[in-house]
């Protein structure tokens, strides 16, 4: 197959993994296919391809910036190429799970979070309750919101982040659906505190993270 080199173009797209290994039943479809493909060892994966593993199937993928993937059974990923000649790559993880080991200094998007990691580490992303849940299996993972802003915190081994259904990354109410009236109640409260109105300053975005992100230490079996 030659030297596989990043962003190289075959087929009709980008050039950005390989099956590395694999066992049992593992699918690919590539992006401009509507059926899908079983695949084998060292078959070339490019952006938007989609894997497929089911029950009893597991999958390892080496992607070409450094990470390494390993797809779990009855899982689903679609592979997304960087956004720019500077942007994360991405994996969207449609249903199941993965482990994804990360390379040193070279972050990755997960959803609506960045990971990067100053030493080699390991994180396992499940799909549940339609939203990804993120454990740290080893090492420490930077974790960075997708909110203009945002700062990164560090999770360690055996930390799970998540992010609650349904919850804001910013302190602004989600927008409200038709005009809405205030209750009596609220306007002459709002009146009265009008002449003593003072501009108030930024809330810090890490308020945002601790109210909004729900992390918790779990025990390691």
């Amino acid at each position: 197959m030659g030297i596989l080199r990043w962003g190289s173009r075959s087929r009709t797209g980008i050039l950005l993994a390989e099956i590395k290994n694999l066992s049992q039943s593992v699918s690919v479809k590539p992006v401009e296919s509507l059926s899908w493909d079983g695949a084998k060892v060292k078959d070339p994966l490019y952006a938007y391809d989609s894997v497929m593993t089911l029950e009893n199937s597991e999958t390892d993928i080496s992607f070409l910036d450094g990470h390494n993937l390993h797809v779990l059974e009855n899982s689903l990923i679609v592979i997304e190429p960087p956004k720019g000649p500077s942007a994360p790559l991405e994996i969207s993880l449609k249903k199941g799970g993965y482990r994804l080991k990360l390379k040193p200094k070279v972050p990755v998007k997960i959803g609506e979070w960045t990971l990067s990691s100053d030493k080699s580490g390991e994180v396992e992303v499940r799909f549940a309750e339609n939203k990804p849940i993120i454990r740290v299996l080893e090492g420490f993972a930077e974790v960075t919101l997708a909110t203009p802003g945002s700062p990164p915190f560090e999770v360690g081994k055996g930390q799970i982040v998540e992010r609650p259904l349904g919850s804001q990354t910013s302190t602004e109410a989600a927008p409200q659906k038709g005009p809405q009236k205030e209750p009596p109640r609220v306007k002459r409260a709002a009146r009265k505190a009008l002449p003593q109105e003072e501009k108030k300053p930024d809330v810090p975005v890490t308020h945002n993270i601790k109210k909004f992100l729900k992390i918790q230490v779990i025990q390691d079996k």
